[in-house]
């Protein structure tokens, strides 16, 4: 597995549902492509772009709407049909879109576009915590 992750980058999201949103596409690519897998994220502008890929058959020509919609499989491999529609619901709840393509030098790519910050919300300039005394413990 290849990750190319800014150490810095921090992603807007419910850690636990995004959580299930990178073990469905792994699962799907470990399924259906072939390694390596790669996982890439960077930020554009107000957005985050989060890239997984495959190197396998890729989707099939026309299916790539289909894919996220429950109970469609692109193949025969295990599975109920429902990891990219679950996919799909967390990204589209947190205010994102994701796409499916085949690169030209083949396998899958899964785009997940995600705001860089939640609407409304502001982060502060300095941490409001650190300025708190420490409490000695006693020994």
């Amino acid at each position: 597995m290849v990750i190319d992750v800014p150490s810095d980058l921090l992603i807007p999201v419910d850690p636990v549902l995004f959580e299930q949103v990178l073990i469905n596409l792994i699962d799907n690519a470990l399924k259906h492509g072939m390694p390596p897998i790669e996982i890439c994220a960077r930020r554009r502008g107000a957005m985050i772009e989060l890239d997984m890929r495959d190197h396998g058959a890729g989707v099939p020509a026309g299916s790539e709407k289909r894919l996220f919609e429950k109970f469609v499989r692109a193949s025969s491999a295990p599975g109920a049909g429902l990891g990219l529609a679950v996919v799909r619901a967390i990204v589209v709840a947190h205010g994102g879109t994701i796409t499916v393509s085949a690169p030209p030098s083949g396998g899958a790519q899964f785009r997940i576009v995600l705001p860089a910050e939640h609407a409304g919300t502001k982060r502060p300039s300095s941490d409001p915590l650190a300025g708190l005394p420490v409490r000695e413990t006693a020994s």
